[in-house]
């Protein structure tokens, strides 16, 4: 990170280098962002083929960050590799090592030598990390919800525009729009149907039967 002198005096920025911190007051508040600075990078711990059109974890060792929970930020690059990283958060409670989503979306395989620099890593605070895969214990909550909720959750689709260039008036035109036409959008393969073979009998006469492939109408 470069800032000139002229711009962290204008702004009136505060470093702290024992703590390794930037303090940013923010506009019209008495409110400060933390920017951490003491991030370190991902490399990759053995030489790796990602196989084309998937997705694999593959073993990284972070430098600089240990013993923490962090974040991990994709390179700029990868695409430049025809590679692309998941931004996740990976615990380094038990040392500095775990694994990091690359995706592979062309149709040839991509090689990534040992120790090639994949992401930056960032420590965050554990406290405001929620995991998505906790079991919440909801069985008497369950119990009452009513069929009539049932299915609004159903035919209700959570469409996240939060990274979109929409305004909050286009965000509501666009999800009620979505949503009224509901029938065009699938959660899951269970709501894609199958389309059924029935037997026909057709008098075609003297004429010899012509076999075709079975096709929707």
């Amino acid at each position: 990170m470069i800032l000139g002198h002229d711009f962290l005096k204008h702004n009136r920025i505060h470093l702290d280098f024992d703590k390794e911190t930037l303090f940013i007051p923010e506009t019209g508040t008495k409110n400060y962002t933390a920017v951490e600075m003491n991030s370190g990078l991902a490399r990759t711990i053995s030489p790796v083929t990602i196989p084309p059109l998937s997705q694999v974890d593959i073993p990284i060792r972070a430098s600089r960050v240990q013993g923490k929970v962090a974040i991990l930020e994709p390179l700029s690059s990868l695409p430049q590799q025809s590679l692309a990283g998941a931004k996740c958060c990976i615990s380094l409670v038990n040392g500095n090592k775990s694994l990091m989503r690359i995706m592979n979306p062309t149709k040839k395989g991509v090689f990534l030598p040992a120790n090639s620099v994949v992401a930056s890593v960032s420590p965050v605070n554990s406290d405001y990390v929620t995991s998505l895969s906790q079991k919440v214990d909801n069985s008497k909550h369950s119990q009452a919800t009513s069929l009539v909720d049932k299915k609004i959750n159903k035919d209700t689709l959570n469409f996240n525009l939060d990274n979109s260039d929409l305004t909050d008036q286009q965000k509501v035109i666009l999800t009620h729009f979505l949503n009224k036409n509901r029938k065009v959008f699938a959660k899951d393969m269970s709501e894609l149907g199958h389309t059924d073979v029935y037997q026909h009998k057709i008098d075609t006469g003297n004429a010899p039967p012509i076999r075709k492939r079975f096709y929707r109408q």
